[in-house]
């Protein structure tokens, strides 16, 4: 009797704890706005948001785009049509990036973009191209197609670029620049140089 009696209170008490985590499912620390969608491959899809990743309590980086896509085994997550995603230094947005989609790979802060990827700096310069390949550990940039740098008036234009970060090189094959002539420096022979890019 005791047990049965036992069995009994305790299918009553996993009823309630049921009933009260789906009454009060919107107020759980998982749970977000937006429509969420299962495939084997993914853990959780997410759409339209927008996320901010911080370093030391400081914004590092921030990114909304059309949906997220987290991976089985938390790996990776991708987001597609990213519409405005920056890089911060100092609280201020240094890099603004937009791209048809990003694969950011947690293990080594990889991060593979497709689609009209753009990136603009607060310095003035802007970059655009179709695929771009970011290498967390060795600070690298690959951009293995067409790339199109823009600063001032002058234009640069290349494909298979590699900007290693740690050793400050950019390579680019098949370059040509266009530079921008100020009118008064024409004139006496000099030619208006673009801003150093960073």
């Amino acid at each position: 009797m005791k047990r049965r009696f036992t069995v009994v209170i305790v299918a009553v008490v996993c009823a309630a704890l049921i009933t009260s985590l789906y009454l009060q499912r919107r107020h759980l620390p998982y749970s977000a706005a937006g429509r969420f969608e299962m495939s084997p491959e993914i853990l959780l899809h997410l759409e339209g948001i927008e996320i901010i990743g911080r370093s030391d309590g400081n914004k590092a980086w921030s990114a909304a785009a059309d949906s997220a896509d987290l991976t089985q085994g938390g790996t990776s997550v991708t987001f597609t049509n990213v519409k405005e995603a920056a890089i911060y230094e100092d609280g201020r947005p240094a890099l603004r990036i937009s791209a048809g989609k990003a694969v950011f790979k947690f293990a080594f802060g990889d991060i593979d973009a497709s689609g009209g990827i753009k990136v603009s700096s607060e310095k003035g310069f802007t970059v655009r191209t179709e695929i771009a390949r970011w290498s967390g550990y060795f600070k690298r940039l690959i951009c293995p197609e067409k790339v199109v740098f823009t600063f001032g008036g002058s234009r640069l234009e290349g494909k298979n670029l590699t900007a290693d970060i740690g050793k400050g090189e950019i390579t680019l094959d098949d370059g040509v620049l266009r530079i921008a002539l100020d009118s008064e420096e024409a004139h006496s022979g000099g030619l208006a140089l673009p801003p150093a890019i960073p």
